[in-house]
């Protein structure tokens, strides 16, 4: 009754230890393994090519910028030169004024001297426009790009934050998957010290089995003759 019962344990223990063995190698589990690193190696290209996207458009606010400086220095350039002129142009209308001139002298004697120095004032004041309107849209088209770059700055912080709970994420799945090996590890371990000490059990309960069914001798000896041969009764022959 006992050898029957640790054959059964042993049959159980086998059956189990075969469909753990199956539900572990299945195609399922595998690609379920595959499955996050996948996913992984995608976040990190896909974060890779966003981080190279936000270095593109550094480099080009840094230019824009440099253009903005240039930009900039033009139209001190054109200011200083529109003041030079204004102050060309005061100077003559004070040596009008200081020599007694009357209107119509004025207008024959300093006209095309002061005249000139209009043209160039107007010029100079159109050119200062002119930079004044082409600085107003950069300022414009810097604070759209400084915007689009806040807001790539902010998806990039997202996905790094993504990324790094996807690597929580798959750094507890590899934590489970270590503590499920050492359980299936730990129950294979046990199972084959169980089969050990059954191995070593049915040796025990083989050689009592034998020493208790050894045959015994109860006859007489000689053994009694075979009917099947003739023997003569003594003293005859």
């Amino acid at each position: 009754m006992t050898i029957r019962t640790d054959m059964n344990i042993f049959q159980q223990g086998a059956m189990e230890t075969s469909r753990n063995r199956k539900k572990k190698e299945t195609p399922r589990d595998k690609k379920e393994k595959e499955t996050p690193r996948n996913e992984k190696e995608k976040g990190m290209s896909e974060l890779f090519e966003m981080q190279i996207e936000l270095l593109n458009t550094r480099a080009d606010v840094n230019a824009q910028r440099q253009f903005k400086l240039s930009a900039l220095k033009r139209l001190e350039v054109a200011q200083e030169e529109a003041n030079a002129l204004r102050a060309e142009l005061r100077a003559l209308q004070d040596s009008v004024r200081l020599g007694n001139v009357t209107k119509s002298q004025d207008v024959h004697a300093e006209g095309p001297q002061e005249r000139n120095a209009s043209q160039k004032l107007e010029a100079a004041q159109e050119e200062v426009d002119e930079l004044r309107r082409e600085l107003k849209g950069l300022r414009e088209h810097s604070d759209e790009t400084a915007k689009r770059v806040e807001e790539e700055r902010q998806t990039l912080l997202f996905a790094l934050q993504v990324a790094e709970n996807d690597n929580e994420v798959l750094r507890r799945a590899v934590a489970a998957r270590d503590r499920y090996v050492d359980k299936t590890q730990g129950f294979i371990n046990d199972y084959k010290a169980s089969l050990d000490t059954l191995s070593h059990r049915l040796k025990e309960s083989r050689k009592r089995r034998e020493r208790l069914v050894e045959p015994k001798f109860t006859g007489t000896w000689p053994p009694p003759p075979s009917p099947w041969t003739y023997t003569s009764p003594p003293g005859k022959v």
